[in-house]
């Protein structure tokens, strides 16, 4: 059905003037009440079915939108899980990452000639990754580990805490032909 035909409000029972009717008598003819009424009534109905649709066409988007949402959602909490659990250490993990470090150390990325030594030492993660099989550890989650296996051995020691970064009195750099790059060990 045609929109036009919903909203037409003519009735099909009254015949149409003629443009030489009107000009005889100079008044038009109103239609009567009985027929405005029914008019009207069509009106308001068409009205009324297109605005439900509106609506209808509204809830259905933004139910489109809280289900988006909500699937966006749960993949967010997915990935904060996954995170969560590649940050997590197993033993093997752990024993592996001692012996790495104990047998090559922690590759320091070489800093450029005149910047201070103030800020925190940076190291390069991808040999070590490969040695101890931790592929799937982030920079980030070994740095963080690598600090707090610092802060342990300090402890153990007995030395004083040292400030953020300062690794040197723990550590000695060692030149090696197959490395190729300073190691702290």
């Amino acid at each position: 059905m045609n929109v036009d035909d919903e909203i037409s409000v003519e009735d099909k029972t009254i015949p149409v003037v003629t443009e030489s009717a009107t000009s005889q008598s100079g008044v038009c003819e109103w239609p009567s009440s009985s027929s405005l009424t029914a008019r009207l009534r069509r009106l308001i109905t068409a009205y009324q079915r297109s605005y439900r649709q509106e609506q209808l066409k509204i809830e259905a988007e933004a139910k489109g939108d809280r289900r988006r949402r909500r699937c966006e959602q749960a993949s967010k909490l997915k990935e904060i899980a996954r995170q969560e659990r590649q940050q997590r250490w197993t033993r093997r993990e752990e024993s592996d990452f001692y012996r790495v470090v104990s047998t090559f150390g922690v590759e320091k990325i070489k800093k450029e000639p005149g910047v201070s030594e103030e800020r925190e030492a940076e190291f390069d993660w991808t040999r070590f990754r490969t040695f101890a099989r931790l592929d799937k550890k982030t920079d980030e989650s070994l740095s963080r580990y690598f600090r707090s296996f610092v802060a342990m051995c300090r402890r153990v020691c007995h030395l004083r805490p040292g400030r953020e970064g300062n690794y040197s009195v723990l550590f000695l750099c060692i030149d090696s032909p197959s490395l190729h790059d300073h190691f702290t060990v």
